[in-house]
Formats: structure tokens, C-alpha cells, sequence
């Protein structure tokens, strides 16, 4: 092959290396999904034996994604000090480092050497002058970055501060949608129990759920926002059912029994929220089959979120007072959940929700 023909299909490789990122950003608000496929795609494109993107944070790099390592990110993804990535973020320009294998005491250094890595390009991800991280290729041969390197890499470590930079904004706005949120919910928590805190309280007593359980940290805030935006279903609903200070009738009931899918479906318009949905559209099916909406589910085969959140919202609507009823003492509460668990509760959700009680 030629110099030219070489020259060309880099080019033709490079391009469609940026295409395939810039339609992963489109297609996906994750971004740790976006970074690790821009550390794969540098990585190949650059014949790198290593790449790996750093966020910065104050003094610190923070390693989000990476091409190359044998055990993957999981055991070295603690922050570590810039040390020799330093210069890159003091000169907001690229810098390029022979005899990384060499250098002792330094982390990055470290892992160069772990890796028999000599040569390192290090770009930095620039957003409107700041730098936000690190891009960096590594490889085992000597003196092997050029000008040229540094250009392409430039050119991926752009595509980088977009996707962080979307990625913060898309952030911010889930943020203000799910504090509007919050703020109907504490609205429709005083139309219906005359009180603001009730899925406060489903909140607390969820993620004290979520603890017992040692569930992840994903897990615990999808429940956290799950608890607080439970009810949101019931805007439509009429506050003369909702205080009804008697039994529902039919018709009642049935237009109570749509708050779960009308909250899904509210969330479901924000298009960001989708992980929320299956916990609030399924917490009033029964464990053993049966509640509403009319779904085949149950079991295991019910969201465990769905599950955790049922238990909480039984337990603190059963310590309140409602229109038709006063409320029951914890002892009584807890009785009618170990009745109901392996019916209405999943009997290790109830478990776990005793045991936060004992604290």
C-alpha cells in the first residue's frame, strides 16, 4: 500500500470513527457510554496498546473509561493525583511523554509501568477554555507520538467535551423536572392525605428498605425518586374521591386504580426518566398475582423496586389517618404486613423493612 493509500484510509477511518461518536452522543444521554467508546475507538484508530479518558475534579484525575487493560477500569478507577499529567492541564495544550515506564512514585506512571507502556499522548478536553479531563494513548513503543497524533486525538478530545457537556445539561434539566416534580407530588400528598410529607415518608422508609437489602447505589437512587414520585398519577384525580371519608364506589375505585399508569405515563413524556417508570406503574401489584394495573406479573417477575416501594407506601399510608379511617399504631402496622407478606408483600422485602424498623 502506498503513502497515499495509507494517508487516505487513515483519514476514512478517522471520520468514521468521529461519525460513530457523534451518533452515539445523539442516540445516548449516558455518558459513560459515549467516553468508553471514544477510549476504543482512539485507542484502535491510533494503534494505542492503551487509551484511557480522565475527568478532572480539583487536583485530581478521575478515570471514566479505557481501551486496553486487561482487568478493565474497576480496580484502578479511584482518583488519583495529576502528578505528570500536570503539565497538560497548566499548558491547556498536548503533551507528549517518553519514559513513563521509568518515572517512579507517580500513579499514572504506575500503571505505565504495570503495562511495559513508554511513550504517552496526553490531550486535554477543553470546554470554553476549562479543562474538564484527559485524553490519553499509550504505547509500548519509544518516541512514538507526533504532531499529526496530537491533531487527531485534538479532534476526538472535542467530541468528548460535547458529550460532557450535554451530558451536564441533560443532568441539570432531570434535576429541575424532578424538583417540579417533587414539588406537585407534596401538592397531591396534601389533596389527598391533607399532609405534604406522605411520599417523604415512603421515601425514608424505602431507602431504609434499600439498605437492608444492600442494593447498589443505581438501585437506591432510582428508589429514592421512585418513593417521592409514587402518587404523581393522582393529579387527575378528583379530591372529593381522594378525601372520601367512606368506602369508593365502583366507579370510584376504578378511576383510583389509574394513578399508577397515568404517573408512568407522565414520566414517560419527559423522555429521561424511563428507569423510574416500571417502579411506580407496578407498586399496588400483589406479590402473588392480582392488584392494578391488570398485569401478568408477579412474583420475582414484579420490579423489585415496584416490590420495595408497595411496603413502604402500605406501611406509612397504614400509619396515618385518612378520611375513612384513624391510623394504626407500628405494632398493628407491622402485623398486617407479616400477614400480607407472601400475598400482597414480597415476604424478603418485608424481612428487610422489619429489620430497618429494629434499626
Amino acid at each position: 500500500m502506498s503513502r497515499i493509500e495509507r494517508n487516505l484510509k487513515n483519514q476514512a477511518d478517522e471520520l468514521s470513527a468521529l461519525y460513530q461518536v457523534s451518533r452515539s452522543m445523539t442516540s445516548s444521554g449516558n455518558l459513560d457510554r459515549v467516553l468508553e467508546l471514544i477510549a476504543r475507538k482512539i485507542g484502535q484508530l491510533m494503534k494505542a496498546d492503551v487509551s484511557m479518558i480522565y475527568l478532572i475534579e480539583d487536583t485530581v484525575a478521575n478515570l471514566k473509561a479505557a481501551y486496553g487493560l486487561r482487568k478493565g477500569i474497576g480496580s484502578i478507577r479511584r482518583p488519583i493525583p495529576l502528578g505528570i499529567l500536570k503539565e497538560a492541564v497548566r499548558a491547556k495544550k498536548p503533551v507528549r511523554i517518553d519514559g513513563t515506564r521509568k518515572s517512579g512514585g507517580d500513579p499514572f506512571c504506575s500503571l505505565c509501568k504495570r503495562y511495559a507502556l513508554h511513550s504517552t499522548l496526553v490531550v486535554p478536553i477543553l470546554e470554553r477554555g476549562k479543562v474538564l479531563g484527559l485524553m490519553t494513548v499509550c504505547t509500548k513503543n519509544r518516541s512514538a507520538y507526533t504532531k499529526e497524533d496530537e491533531k487527531e486525538l485534538a479532534l476526538f478530545a472535542g467530541q468528548a467535551a460535547l458529550a460532557i457537556e450535554n451530558a451536564c445539561l441533560l443532568e441539570e434539566t432531570k434535576i429541575h423536572y424532578l424538583n417540579t416534580m417533587k414539588l406537585l407530588a407534596s401538592v397531591i400528598d396534601a389533596k389527598d392525605t391533607g399532609t405534604e410529607d406522605h411520599s417523604e415518608s415512603v421515601m425514608r422508609s424505602a431507602m431504609g428498605i434499600a439498605r437492608a437489602l444492600g442494593l447498589s447505589d443505581k438501585q437506591k437512587s432510582v428508589i429514592k425518586h421512585a418513593s417521592l414520585l409514587h402518587d404523581v398519577g393522582k393529579i387527575g384525580i378528583d379530591i372529593s374521591i381522594l378525601r372520601k371519608p367512606a368506602p369508593l364506589t365502583a366507579k370510584e375505585w376504578m378511576q383510583m386504580k389509574t394513578h399508577p399508569k397515568v404517573g408512568a405515563d407522565i414520566l414517560s413524556k419527559a423522555g429521561f426518566l424511563d428507569e423510574l417508570i416500571p417502579a411506580i406503574l407496578y407498586h399496588h401489584v400483589k406479590y402473588s398475582g392480582g392488584g392494578y394495573p391488570a398485569t401478568k406479573k408477579r412474583g420475582n417477575s414484579i420490579p423489585l423496586e415496584a416490590r420495595i416501594l408497595s411496603v413502604a407506601d402500605a406501611y406509612e399510608s397504614m400509619r396515618s389517618d385518612r378520611p375513612y379511617r384513624k391510623h394504626l399504631t407500628k405494632e398493628e402496622a407491622i402485623a398486617e404486613l407479616k400477614r400480607c407478606s407472601g400475598t400482597q408483600f414480597d415476604p424478603k422485602v418485608v424481612k428487610a423493612f422489619l429489620k430497618h424498623l429494629k434499626g
